[in-house]
């Protein structure tokens, strides 16, 4: 990219890039080359409408995890009195000391479980955490055990996913893995 614009391997402009890269990487990287910053050139681009991400500033925002911490401290304020059903919510908080074990720490702008640790109540601690994410603030997230799942004879923890379109459930993922669902966790085929 340049002050013009973006740019594909064939020299062709790029007028929309979809976001599969964390933005704070993308804030922080530098040309290996030439030594200046990307974002510098990048963020340029975006507000000049010369290139658009497909993903919204929204996610950006719903990415950090202290988001929850927010809502755990808001509470009935954030959710209001028309009987919505928050018993799915796990209470986050932004210090050790508003909660006890067992309980799971992650890295505010963490992902993909490398880094999360698990304390339970004798001081175990479950999965060393990533030290690529040690500089970023934690939360403390209510600990709740996952269903097993049982496949060839082998234990598994399963998660399940559910993705949202405004509003329409429109999607279910399925992933099996240890102790912490991680990178290295298996989608496992669902069907319908």
């Amino acid at each position: 990219m340049d002050e013009h614009h973006c740019y594909d391997d064939a020299g062709e402009i790029v007028d929309i890039i979809y976001r599969v890269y964390p933005t704070e990487w993308m804030v922080s990287d530098e040309d290996p080359k030439l030594g200046f910053s990307l974002w510098d050139y990048f963020e340029l681009l975006l507000y000049a409408r010369k290139v658009a991400l497909i993903n919204p500033v929204s996610s950006f925002v719903l990415q950090n995890k202290a988001l929850m911490a927010l809502i755990t401290e808001l509470g009935s304020d954030f959710f209001g009195s028309d009987g919505l059903d928050c018993s799915n919510f796990l209470l986050t908080f932004m210090a050790p000391d508003q909660i006890k074990p067992p309980y799971v720490t992650k890295p505010t702008w963490g992902r993909e479980g490398r880094e999360v640790e698990i304390i339970k109540g004798t001081g175990e601690i479950i999965n060393n955490p990533d030290p690529e994410y040690i500089h970023y603030a934690k939360v403390y997230q209510q600990y709740v055990d996952l269903p097993c799942a049982y496949i060839e004879d082998e234990e598994y923890k399963l998660q399940l996913s559910c993705f949202l379109i405004n509003g329409v459930p429109e999607g279910v993922a399925a992933r099996i893995g240890k102790d912490v669902i991680s990178n290295n966790s298996k989608f496992i085929p669902i069907g319908y």
